[in-house]
């Protein structure tokens, strides 16, 4: 190593703040089919119990899944403690940890854990015939210990503790009808659905009923007396899926039903009037399960999505008839279908969200080589061939009229290479040949610097690959030509090139990371090592990686420099995976595919609020936890972008969100989001 002395001065710190994201797109959801062992195809209801089990009840038994296999159940009339039917219809966990299930013609049973077997309560154990002959559709828990079953012959309650029935408060036609469906809403209000007799409303403080019904002449009633679902999603609106009748909503306070409905000439009807199940998900999009029309999904724009089977897709979904929806602890969507069996859609709380052009959210290029805060908690979004976008975080839009700077830009300047608002709220881009742009006060006026032949004083090289802010509020700029400083009171540049650096490294002059860690040493990446410049001192210092007798390293390119929350500084490199350096040993340890990176080629790296590093790589998105040093690897199927991110496109806002940028668009997520399966 050698050292030299250089004439320093400096600054940097930007973050920025948008509002949570949601995107979704039906055609990127992957639909997982389960293993081999599933009793049967017809899976009517879902559930999950206390210890994770996921449970699905079907015609022909009741299926115990551990995340591998299945454990069946099933009605054996020899065997003691076996289901009182195989064919389910309910599941549900009360308050207490308790399992039942409504089967079909075979009452009320519940799951004796201890000994891994059936207690069945039906008029042939209980000399009571509220439960004669009757298949339990629904089950809930409205007060501790008394649940309501939703039965073939009408509204029944049970007592838990004394394993006695009884007849329902209210009117007596609900003890005589076909119940579907019970609902419990926020308000303390029960909703029970009937087929054919429509939907009452049991005000569980005041006790009194309400019935809705069809009335033909009133287009502000309930389009349909069969109901098969009812469900209040988290802006507190009130959905009932009718049969034949469509999507109902329930405007409580003025007491009327609006419907959305299959129109084959609107694309955004159902596909189909006969609705089974309603869900909705962490982004209040309404997810909709119709009996012959797929999935229907009202995303928060009041848009609508058809998923629908599809041959060419072997992550679609298996059937177009859904018998129940439920998700679980862990945001997994399971989905119950009368012939296709059981899919899952793996977290399906949108782990990773997505700007692209695809999601019709405007971004004018799919490439994102860019990214970096406005001062007024905007996003400031470099393209590969489409300029600047600007992300309102306000309104969740891309604004264009905002970088202004595009209407006058060449095909160079339209490749926005590195991004920085300053501390002044002036914003400089660096480009692809095109030289560096400078916007004074973001955009009122421009200045573009360009390499000059005959001035030694003007930018080294046309294309800039990285712009940072020093502490000292000094504007570095890394280039092909070799680092460059911004010198404010001139507007000229002082340059410092491959004379100025250790002859033993290779291409000096192309660097593509500058970063300044705790101790106010401004770092700069190039080929096979890295600089380090002390800005109190001014002191040079040159690591190359062929210096050390390690063999971690040869001349690799250093693409990205950080410095963690304990300290420590890791290198991505262009090939030689993530790198441990020090500032007296050099690069102590390097992590690559055979420790569990997916890729060698490692474009940025972010720190999460628990000390894990977030990696972009050419194969995905890595957590590696560096107190184990082990890896979990992100892909498409978890809604990535693409495989392939990019060099410079990547950044942590002070809310704690990460973005990334590839070839295909914007990821943004929240570390502490990203919760994996067990």
């Amino acid at each position: 190593m050698r050292t030299g002395i250089l004439l320093v001065i400096l600054w940097l710190q930007a973050s920025f703040c948008l509002s949570q994201i949601s995107s979704l797109a039906g055609s990127r959801l992957k639909f997982e089919d389960l293993p081999e062992g599933l009793s049967q195809n017809s899976v009517n209801c879902i559930v999950q119990d206390k210890k994770g089990f996921i449970w699905l009840g079907t015609q022909d038994g009741l299926n115990r899944f551990d995340g591998y296999g299945f454990k069946v159940y099933k009605h054996d009339p020899l065997v003691e403690g076996s289901l009182g039917s195989s064919s389910l219809w309910a599941l549900f966990e009360d308050s207490r940890g308790n399992l039942w299930a409504g089967a079909e013609r075979g009452g009320l049973n519940l799951y004796d854990q201890a000994n891994d077997r059936f207690t069945q309560f039906d008029y042939e154990i209980k000399e009571d015939t509220y439960l004669s002959n009757s298949v339990v559709y629904d089950i809930l828990e409205v007060e501790s210990g008394i649940l309501w079953l939703a039965t073939s012959n009408g509204l029944v309650l049970f007592d838990v503790s004394s394993t006695t029935f009884s007849p329902p408060p209210g009117p007596v036609n609900l003890r005589q009808t076909v119940i579907w469906v019970l609902y419990q809403d926020r308000n303390n209000n029960l909703w029970i659905g009937t087929d054919g007799s429509g939907l009452w409303k049991h005000d569980l403080t005041t006790k009194e009923f309400i019935h809705y019904r069809e009335e033909p002449n009133n287009t502000r009633s309930i389009t349909h007396n069969s109901i098969r679902s009812v469900f209040q999603d988290r802006k507190g609106r009130l959905w009932i899926g009718t049969e034949g009748g469509g999507l109902n909503q329930f405007h409580q306070d003025g007491k009327y039903f609006t419907a959305i409905r299959y129109d084959p000439k609107n694309p955004n009807s159902l596909t189909d009037d006969d609705v089974w199940a309603i869900l909705d998900d962490d982004h209040n999009n309404l997810i909709i399960g119709t009996d012959g029309g797929g999935l229907n999904i009202l995303t928060n724009q009041e848009k609508m999505i058809h998923i629908l089977p599809d041959d060419v897709n072997p992550k679609s979904i298996n059937d177009n008839v859904i018998r129940d929806l439920y998700r679980d602890k862990q945001g997994n969507l399971w989905i119950g279908m009368f012939r296709g069996g059981a899919n899952m859609v793996y977290n399906y709380r949108d782990k990773f969200s997505l700007y692209n052009k695809s999601t019709g959210m405007g971004l004018s290029h799919n490439s994102v080589i860019s990214i970096a805060e406005s001062n007024d908690g905007g996003l400031w979004i470099g393209t590969d061939g489409g300029g600047l976008n600007y992300l309102d975080s306000s309104q969740n839009t891309f604004d264009r009229n905002k970088p202004a700077i595009n209407s006058q830009s060449s095909p160079e300047d339209d490749v926005i290479l590195s991004i920085l608002e300053d501390s002044n709220g002036d914003l400089w881009l660096g480009t692809y040949g095109g030289g560096l742009n400078y916007h004074k006060n973001a955009g009122k006026k421009t200045t573009r610097f360009i390499r000059s032949h005959d001035n030694s004083n003007s930018l080294s090289n046309n294309s800039v690959w990285v712009i940072y802010e020093d502490s000292n509020q000094d504007i570095w700029l890394g280039t092909n030509g070799g680092l460059n400083l911004y010198n404010k009171a001139n507007g000229a540049f002082i340059r410092f090139q491959d004379e100025d650096y250790d002859s033993k490294l290779r291409n000096d002059n192309s660097i593509r990371a500058i970063f300044e860690d705790s101790r106010q040493n401004l770092w700069l990446g190039v080929m096979g090592g890295v600089k380090r410049i002390q800005l109190k001192t001014g002191i040079l210092t040159s690591y190359a990686f062929a210096d050390y007798d390690s063999g971690i390293l040869s001349n690799y390119l250093v693409t990205s420099i950080y410095e963690d929350s304990q300290g420590a500084l890791w290198l991505g490199t262009y090939g030689g995976g993530l790198v441990r350096f020090d500032e007296e040993k050099g690069p102590i340890r390097n992590y690559n595919t055979k420790d569990g990176l997916p890729n060698n080629v490692v474009y940025g790296i972010l720190e999460d609020d628990t000390n894990n590093l977030w990696l972009s790589t050419n194969d995905g998105v890595s957590k590696f936890n560096t107190e184990n040093f082990s890896f979990k690897n992100y892909n498409r199927d978890d809604g990535l972008q693409s495989s392939q991110f990019n060099l410079g496109a990547y950044y942590k806002d002070k809310s704690g969100r990460m973005w990334f940028g590839g070839i295909n668009g914007l990821n943004v997520f929240y570390p502490d989001s990203i919760l994996d399966s067990e």
